[in-house]
């Protein structure tokens, strides 16, 4: 049996790699560590302002509430892109 997103587990991943791909590429990340410095500031607060923060939290603690599988859509987007991230 394969498994399936939902609609809005698909709507996340769709949403994580093109942040990742706009805000997060292999370029910055090689920017980065020329620089010394460990993640993009800006970068992490726009995430968060997009709810990648808080996908793991349920919705009636401040979360998104997707559980593992939306924290796994917004690994794997940023896993594509080498991300500099302190997601975890």
């Amino acid at each position: 049996m394969a498994f399936v997103l939902s609609e809005e587990q698909q709507m996340l991943r769709d949403s994580a790699r093109a942040f990742a791909d706009e805000k997060l590429p292999v370029s910055q990340l090689r920017a980065l560590r020329a620089k010394g410095e460990g993640f993009d500031k800006a970068a992490w607060k726009e995430m968060a302002e997009l709810g990648f923060a808080g996908v793991l939290i349920p919705e009636e603690f401040g979360g998104s509430g997707f559980g593992y599988v939306g924290l796994g859509q917004v690994l794997e987007a940023q896993g594509r892109t080498i991300a500099a991230s302190p997601i975890i």
